[in-house]
């Protein structure tokens, strides 16, 4: 089997340097789990997600209201597509940098943080598999259900 050079180029280059959603994106399209790009809205909200995650002090606010935008937005008639609910999830589980922060919005919205982790759990079953996402309660309508049924702070 030989190598393909475009996939070592891609996986040698350092993933700090990388903007998350372009490396999401680009993985996804290589392993062909992308029929479509993204909303560009989506690409917005999640990089608007993981700016705010990464600040010194992120507002467990500000993360609860852009994550509800985002859900929002995708349990619309416009938003909900595979290709968004597939760059959401793939976009969070792969962002190490968001994960390494999580404990504080964990500390201050156990619900918030609960609600990200399950974004990037089953969220992408959504549109091709919902019997799934509504078992681990990851379509967009319950995990806004989640958020609006607790307020900031747990």
């Amino acid at each position: 089997m030989t190598a393909n050079p475009s996939i070592e180029r891609t996986f040698q280059r350092p993933l700090r340097a990388l903007r998350p959603a372009a490396h999401v994106e680009r993985w996804a399209a290589k392993l062909n789990l992308m029929k479509s790009k993204p909303d560009a809205r989506v690409v917005a909200s999640l990089e608007q997600i993981r700016s705010e995650m990464l600040l010194p002090e992120p507002s467990v606010e500000r993360l609860r209201l852009l994550v509800t935008d985002l859900l929002t937005f995708l349990a619309s008639g416009k938003g909900r597509t595979d290709s968004n609910c597939r760059f959401v999830d793939y976009g969070l589980m792969n962002d190490d940098d968001v994960w390494s922060r999580i404990e504080l919005v964990e500390s201050a919205d156990p619900i918030l943080a609960e609600v990200l982790g399950d974004m990037a759990g089953a969220l992408h079953d959504t549109v091709r598999a919902p019997n799934i996402a509504r078992n681990f309660d990851s379509t967009p309508e319950q995990l806004l259900a989640r958020l609006g049924s607790s307020a900031p702070g747990g």
